[in-house]
């Protein structure tokens, strides 16, 4: 009966057929992608001399760049240290700040003052010219602890406490040092017990010394982020997290949000960036060097709302604190930390101090964490062993700077990033 069919029909029937096979073959490899049982793997070629189910396979399969499941980035960061300098005139508490001028801007404190200064790259061993930009004479004769120093809106601007560690201002200046603003951010503020309802602290359960308690803002150890329009001052509520001082590019108070809870309790010693979405705080566990502390990451929105949290590094029986964080164009990213090693377990309470004890050093090795895209642990490095501590990391073209404190002097570091 095939032999007496008209060809014109003939031709029409394959075609059919034809058709119909190819359908079937790419309705099979597309609904595997939509539900994979296996993993399909590209085939290395794709020639006209493979098969055309080999073929549709190859063109079905997602490639890395679009597959959701996979980040693409450049070989992971290799760092070349290029020198390690002493900074004389500061003893707490270096901010390297690239404001993009030809030498970068540095803070520091020495003897109840800040002090600002440059220094030339080229030349890190250079003597800087410090300036002093705040001092006893605008906490009213208070000492001067802790502060906390960025560049956002074509300004500086530095966030610091006082001693008692219950009172903290914000400073604005020009890109000469000049002052163009001071602000109070806190002055013996208090997180009421409706606040603390609010974000799911039970105020009233028992065994808690502090439970029913309005809880004090704690301002040492604060971080200093840039918003949109402005800029954010955190600081702690024991056994909260956060409360965060808004502020206009006046440098004007603009409001204040909570950022903490059960879920989303963190400690002093945290920093934060700024993101498309919101915020990423590199939240503290607990700055209390003879227990575990882990670093977490908290996802915020810009209304400083939590979304998440994830456990970034947690080490058995080490204290991590004191982290900042940089971004590397291929996608890698840089994690700065104080580390203090034989800190007691998760749990675990170390005895109590003798009479007449007095707190012990906090200060530890400085450690260089490298992650990918995703978030897994690339490298780990040691930069600085022992009595070190307040690493912070920024990036200035392909070089890493990296500063520290130890033993009363500050140090830089700069490693070339390839």
């Amino acid at each position: 009966m095939l032999a007496k069919m008209n060809p014109a029909v003939w031709i029409a029937v394959s075609v059919v057929v034809l058709v119909a096979l190819v359908s079937g073959a790419l309705y099979f490899v597309l609904a595997d992608q939509i539900n994979p049982q296996t993993t399909a793997t590209p085939l290395a070629s794709t020639t006209n001399t493979s098969s055309l189910s080999e073929r549709i396979q190859t063109i079905a399969t997602p490639s890395p760049s679009t597959s959701p499941s996979v980040t693409v980035t450049d070989p992971a960061p290799k760092f070349t240290k290029v020198s390690e300098t002493t900074i004389d005139g500061g003893n707490l508490w270096l901010f390297p700040v690239d404001d993009g001028g030809t030498k970068l801007a540095l803070s520091t404190e020495q003897g109840n003052r800040i002090q600002m200064g440059r220094l030339d790259l080229t030349n890190p061993n250079q003597k800087v010219a410090w300036k002093t930009v705040a001092s006893t004479t605008d906490t009213g004769g208070e000492g001067i602890a802790d502060h906390w120093h960025i560049y956002a809106h074509d300004a500086h601007w530095i966030s610091f406490s006082v001693t008692g560690a219950n009172r903290s201002f914000l400073l604005k200046l020009d890109k000469d040092f000049n002052r163009l603003s001071l602000s109070n951010v806190v002055n013996k503020d208090i997180v009421s017990t409706a606040e603390l309802t609010a974000l799911g602290i039970q105020t009233g359960e028992t065994g808690n010394p502090m439970a029913g308690q309005a809880r004090s803002v704690t301002t040492n150890d604060m971080f200093l982020v840039a918003e949109p329009n402005g800029v954010a001052v955190s600081h702690m509520v024991p056994g909260v997290g956060a409360k965060i001082y808004r502020f206009d590019i006046n440098g004007q108070a603009t409001g204040t949000a909570l950022l903490g809870g059960p879920d989303y309790n963190f400690n002093n010693g945290s920093s934060a960036e700024k993101t498309e979405s919101g915020f990423t705080v590199f939240a503290t566990e607990t700055l209390n060097m003879v227990q575990q502390g882990a670093i977490k990451l908290i996802k915020a929105n810009q209304n400083w709302q939590p979304l998440s949290v994830t456990t970034l590094l947690d080490e058995a029986r080490i204290n991590l604190a004191m982290s900042t964080g940089v971004r590397l164009p291929s996608g890698y990213w840089i994690l700065t930390a104080r580390a203090v090693s034989g800190a007691y377990p998760r749990g675990e309470m170390p005895p109590p101090a003798k009479p007449g004890q007095g707190l012990s050093d906090d200060s530890g090795a400085i450690v260089r964490y490298v992650f990918d895209a995703n978030n897994n642990l690339i490298d780990r490095t040691v930069i600085q062993k022992t009595k070190s501590n307040r690493p912070h990391t920024i990036l200035v073209g392909n070089q890493l700077i990296t500063t520290w404190d130890s033993e009363g002097h500050v140090t830089l570091r700069i490693d070339e990033v390839n």
